[in-house]
């Protein structure tokens, strides 16, 4: 019994070891970007450069049970109409407890938001009704 407990601990020290030599050979992790400062820069974050943007104004809606007023969701949407300046977002907040519904009611309206933050456990019932884009391509 001694002798398997000495095997054991002499495993886990080679690996934390072995561990600790990987750590040290690996390359430095990239420094994270930080937030644009500036419209400039905020342009220069535009991640799908090759699909064009519309030529004309349009306002596209996105839907959420979030508190969209917060500077993170002000920022987003300042920092998506930099990238795009023909596309405005109209938030539209709708209570948690009946964003489901609601959704589902427009879409079976065929007046759905352009867009929505949903959870996880809403997306089977919308990709039935057809209500949801790949965005692969």
């Amino acid at each position: 019994m001694r002798k398997r407990k000495s095997l054991v601990w002499s495993g886990l020290g080679l690996l934390v070891v072995a561990s600790l030599v990987l750590a040290a050979c690996a390359p430095a992790a990239p420094a994270t970007e930080a937030a644009p400062e500036s419209t400039e820069e905020a342009i220069d974050r535009n991640y799908s450069p090759e699909i064009p943007d519309p030529t004309e104004t349009v306002t596209i809606t996105f839907a959420s049970f979030n508190d969209l007023e917060t500077p993170f969701w002000q920022g987003m949407r300042e920092e998506f109409e930099a990238v795009h300046p023909n596309i405005n977002v109209e938030f539209q907040v709708v209570p948690g407890d009946g964003l489901y519904e609601k959704l589902l009611t427009e879409v079976a309206a065929g007046n759905p938001p352009d867009t929505a933050y949903l959870s996880d456990w809403m997306t089977g019932d919308f990709v039935q009704q057809g209500a949801l884009v790949s965005l692969d391509d």
